[in-house]
């Protein structure tokens, strides 16, 4: 169908503004309207999306037709608004939420000691930083992870999104004994040389309860704290289970004092 011919545009569909501009051709002496249509709103929301069908017709051959298939994305954002103050406690865990409304895309934490300090990536770290989804967990949380922490996501198609500097800013307080703390057996454990034993720690007032294996050399006095009793290997293996939170460990040693 000629341009010229054109008298009768439409489109069937909410996110389009028809509107006309006429002009005039001469073609053999002739007038002939031109009509432009098809304005995309520059605001347009996921419940416009959809099939849209735009006819034009001329009185005299069959309509035109043009099928669009119309889809809205909604802007890149995160599903949890960070706190301003984030509040964590010397060897035990935090989590940050960085979910956002795209499943798919790639999520990164930023971290900074002090305001004026460039921001700098925090890796995984089977240790230090755990990733799951767009969840970050920091493990065995101490003094000098404070600062200012960021999420930053960023889609397939390069849209990128970071929670504001004025957010995220970590204290890592020391640790308090809950009022009501008991091990259980309470007297010193004997454990043959490959043999095994299970250590049950209850508390009161504490989401999280972790046991710490203290080593030392009876003869010098001397005795250090070792990892928090979780994924240890060799020579002490320790597994950690739901419920108590038993912790079952096996261990060279001919004795181990709790």
């Amino acid at each position: 169908m000629k341009c010229s011919e054109l008298n009768d545009v439409r489109c069937q569909g909410i996110p389009y503004e028809v509107y006309e501009e006429i002009k005039e051709h001469k073609f053999g002496g002739k007038s002939a309207r031109t009509i432009k249509v098809l304005k995309i709103r520059s605001a347009l929301y996921s419940r416009d999306q959809g099939e849209f069908e735009c006819i034009a017709t001329n009185g005299h051959a069959q309509p035109a037709k043009l099928i669009i298939d119309l889809n809205v994305l909604e802007p890149l954002s995160f599903l949890v608004k960070p706190d301003v103050i984030l509040h964590g406690y010397q060897a035990h865990s935090l989590t940050l939420n960085c979910s956002t409304n795209d499943r798919n895309a790639t999520v990164s934490l930023y971290h900074r000691h002090r305001p004026l300090a460039p921001f700098r990536e925090r890796k995984i770290d089977a240790k230090k930083v755990f990733l799951k989804g767009q969840v970050f967990t920091l493990l065995n949380l101490s003094l000098k992870v404070q600062g200012t922490y960021a999420c930053e996501a960023k889609t397939e198609e390069n849209e990128s999104i970071r929670w504001p500097s004025t957010r995220g800013y970590l204290i890592v307080s020391q640790a308090r004994i809950p009022d009501y703390f008991e091990l259980k057996p309470a007297n010193p454990i004997i454990v043959p040389k490959g043999g095994s034993t299970i250590v049950t720690c209850e508390s009161e007032g504490v989401s999280e309860i972790q046991l710490q294996r203290k080593k030392g050399d009876v003869s010098n006095g001397n005795a250090s704290i070792q990892d928090r009793m979780v994924g240890i290997g060799p020579p002490t293996e320790c597994k950690l289970s739901s419920g108590l939170r038993t912790l079952k460990w096996r261990t060279v040693e001919s004795t181990s004092v709790c």
